[in-house]
C-alpha cells in the first residue's frame, strides 16, 4: 500500500496541523520533545526548508513563530496523537508513509485498532531563534537553542 501522490499537497498539510499542534503546546509552557514520526512528512518538511523564505511563511501561517528542526532519536508511544485526533480527527495514512509513499501498514492497522501509535522518530520541531541557531534536544526531552 502506497500514498498516492497529492496535487494538494497532503505532506504539507499534515505538517501544517503538526506545526499548529506544537505551537499549541509551546504556548502552554510543554517543552517536550514532540516526534515527527513519518519520513514522507518529514521529508515534505526538508523540501521546504530548501526555500527560507517559504519557511518562513509556512511556519508563520501555521504556528505563529519560526520553527527550527532538531535531530532526536527515540521510539515509543507518539504522545501528541490524541492532540491532534481532538482537534483534526483520525491520523490520515500518510503519518505511516516512508519517503517513498510505502505504508508501515503493521503500525498503521494498530493505530485503526488502539487510537495509538508506537514506533521510532528522528526528528522534532523546536523554537528557531533564526539563521545561525545550532539547536539540540536537551536530556529532558526539552528542546534548547545552544550557541558556540
Amino acid at each position: 500500500m502506497d500514498v498516492p501522490t497529492s496535487p494538494a499537497g497532503i505532506e504539507l498539510d499534515e505538517l501544517g496541523k503538526f506545526f499548529a499542534l506544537y505551537a499549541e503546546r509551546q504556548s502552554r509552557g510543554d517543552n517536550r520533545v514532540m516526534p515527527m514520526f513519518s519520513a514522507r512528512i518529514d521529508a515534505a518538511w526538508h523540501d521546504l526548508a530548501t526555500d527560507p523564505v517559504g519557511l518562513a511563511s509556512f511556519c508563520r501561517r501555521h504556528a505563529g513563530a519560526p520553527i527550527g528542526h532538531v535531530p532526536v532519536r527515540g521510539a515509543g508511544r507518539v504522545d501528541w496523537v490524541d492532540e491532534y485526533t481532538a482537534r483534526f480527527g483520525a491520523l490520515p495514512a500518510v503519518w505511516f508513509a516512508d519517503a517513498s509513499g510505502g505504508i508501515d501498514t503493521e503500525t498503521l492497522s494498530r493505530y485503526e485498532r488502539t487510537g495509538t501509535v508506537v514506533t521510532n522518530w528522528d526528528c522534532s520541531p523546536v523554537p528557531s531563534g533564526g539563521e545561525g541557531d545550532e539547536e539540540v534536544a536537551t536530556p529532558t526531552g526539552t528542546a534548547a537553542a545552544r550557541r558556540p
